[in-house]
């Protein structure tokens, strides 16, 4: 019954939810349940419907649960909320209890007699499920264990909604934003609101939810006046007011609300970047970086910083600030205390990777020479396990080359064309990379723009035919000031070329939006930025986008879109520098 499913899981990028146990170790001041709750859970109950967990020995978790830090084996369960308030019934029960406490006091929904819906109306009615994970700062220590209730949205009707886009920071704008407070000395702040979608009304379409029976009865524990409204299975059906996580206009309606709350603090949009807002108090700007319910903001002032805060708190209740030298955002870690500079890694990321691999080696390099070579001889198959675990972990390489480490990005690219059929040999390529970052777990990016100022400058390149379909690959990289990049980009060409000079066009076109896109939201940002730069080590590409058009027989089947450069080159916009 998915109704009565919870899951435990861990805040990695992973195929499967997990958690990690390790040694039972007693609880500190145990916390009792509710009587009738515990009397809800027979020891003979009906069987759960999640993955089998009879080896796994009953755990007794402390209420700080430090046990969960740096786990060396994780394990992956999916168990009921029956079996997850039986094996931890403390953190279980007290996470569970706080988020139902939270449904109440935000007045999430409105409990509804069932019998007194239409027949239309309970059709449309949706599941809700709990989920429980961990919750790890960016250097993996553990913080909290948290649960959540979640609206079955893919049981809602797409088609009744005109907009349910919602947008997110880019990370290349967040490390710009970085990038310029380090070279301002700015003060910089984290802001996570707690429940955040909570705070956003729901639209006119009506949406009916259902609760399962434990979360009902504990529901009835925390109000008595939800008892009258239980259904005769014991689940109660309610209609959502507010944006409960899972609905699918949730994302749009909590985006629209914060965007309303920083507009009426007179901050502005960035129109290159709907997620980044500022305000200028004088010459002192106020900069505001938005993912989900994590908030980033910077600026020289403490006391601009704390009117915001006051703000925020005076709008949403339950917010938690954290400034520093050092701040993890995004699952990242931001290091100040360099002046001028910020280096960004993720050390507990990397930690749980590691733990999570196969007894990873060490190495010099993240590949050999073979990388693009696909063997012809008969390779063994990989089990199912195997091709999990390496979709699993090609997953999570890719998002951590595409952040602090894009050294790694190449290789982890090529693999992510392979998940769907890995062999063997794939398998080697993958570890050579883990055993790579086994090797360098300590490095990341440094940003810098120092004295060359908001110059952007980009190096793309491309590698002729090296795919075994006879296509090229790409590779950019984009830099604001001295060093450090901002964005990178390694991706298989999607056309095959029939010389290296096309393939250079081709990935000049694919990749010279992201520069000039920087360099359009730095002057959104207020900042004299100059044309951009785009580094290029063939002259006859260079001489066909200087044209804008083919010059020869050779080059007639080129298509007109790969020559977009050269109308912004006559804008000034870009300029070409030969780069051997």
């Amino acid at each position: 019954d998915h109704d009565d499913n919870i899951i435990i899981a861990d805040n990695n990028i992973q195929v499967e939810p997990a958690i990690a146990i390790e040694e039972p170790v007693a609880i500190e001041d145990p916390v009792a349940l509710p009587a009738p709750i515990v009397d809800a859970l027979p020891a003979a109950d009906v069987p759960d419907t999640a993955l089998p967990i009879d080896d796994v020995a009953p755990v007794v978790l402390p209420q700080r649960l430090h046990a969960f830090h740096n786990p060396p084996q994780p394990r992956v369960l999916h168990i009921s909320v029956k079996a997850a308030l039986r094996e931890y019934p403390v953190p279980a029960m007290h996470a569970i209890t706080s988020e139902l406490k939270q449904m109440l006091s935000k007045k999430v929904w409105t409990p509804v007699d069932s019998r007194k819906l239409t027949v239309d109306q309970r059709r449309s009615i949706i599941r809700s499920s709990m989920f429980i994970k961990e919750k790890f700062d960016a250097n993996g220590v553990f913080e909290k264990l948290k649960a959540r209730l979640v609206a079955g949205g893919d049981q809602q009707e797409k088609s009744l909604y005109a907009d349910i886009s919602s947008s997110t920071v880019a990370t290349s704008s967040v490390f710009i934003v970085a990038s310029i407070a380090a070279h301002e000395n700015r003060l910089v702040t984290v802001v996570d609101i707690t429940g955040a979608y909570l705070n956003a009304f729901m639209s006119a379409i009506e949406v009916f939810m259902r609760i399962n029976a434990i979360l009902a009865r504990m529901l009835v524990e925390i109000d008595p006046s939800y008892k009258r409204f239980l259904r005769h299975d014991g689940t109660l059906d309610v209609k959502l007011d507010r944006a409960l996580y899972g609905c699918i206009e949730s994302a749009y309606q909590w985006g629209e609300h914060i965007k309303g709350t920083l507009l009426d603090a007179h901050f502005i949009q960035n129109p290159h970047e709907v997620c980044c807002y500022n305000r200028l108090y004088g010459n002192v700007q106020i900069t505001v970086v938005i993912h989900v319910d994590d908030l980033l903001i910077t600026c020289i002032s403490q006391e601009y910083i704390d009117d915001l805060i006051a703000i925020l708190t005076k709008k949403y209740k339950d917010i938690q600030a954290v400034s520093g030298k050092e701040i993890g955002y995004l699952g990242l870690l931001f290091n100040f205390n360099v002046p001028g500079e910020v280096s960004i890694n993720a050390p507990g990321f990397v930690r749980d990777l590691l733990s999570s691999c196969r007894k990873p080696g060490f190495a010099v390099t993240p590949a050999t020479d073979n990388l693009f070579v696909m063997r012809k001889d008969v390779l063994p198959a990989l089990s199912e396990e195997d091709k999990i675990y390496f979709h699993s972990h090609v997953a999570k390489l890719l998002y951590y080359a595409k952040r602090p480490r894009p050294d790694i990005l190449l290789p982890t690219q090529v693999l992510s064309t392979k998940v769907t059929c890995p062999d063997a040999d794939d398998m080697n390529k993958l570890h050579r990379v883990l055993s790579y970052i086994n090797s360098t777990s300590e490095r990341g990016i440094v940003l810098r723009i120092g004295s060359l100022g908001f110059v952007v400058r980009s190096y793309i390149d491309a590698a002729y035919h090296v795919h075994g379909d006879g296509k090229s690959h790409t590779g950019c990289s984009v830099t604001v000031g001295e060093t450090g990049p901002i964005y990178m980009r390694s991706a298989k060409q999607r056309i095959v070329t029939k010389s290296s000079t096309e393939a250079e066009l081709v990935a000049l076109s694919d990749s010279a939006n992201v520069p000039i896109h920087t360099a359009n939201f730095l002057r959104a940002q207020g900042y004299d930025v100059p044309k951009v730069i785009l580094y290029q080590d063939n002259k006859s590409a260079i001489a066909l986008i200087k044209k804008g058009r083919s010059t020869s027989d050779l080059t007639k089947h080129i298509s007109l879109r790969y020559f977009w450069l050269n109308e912004r080159e006559k804008n000034n916009e870009v300029a070409y520098e030969f780069c051997p």
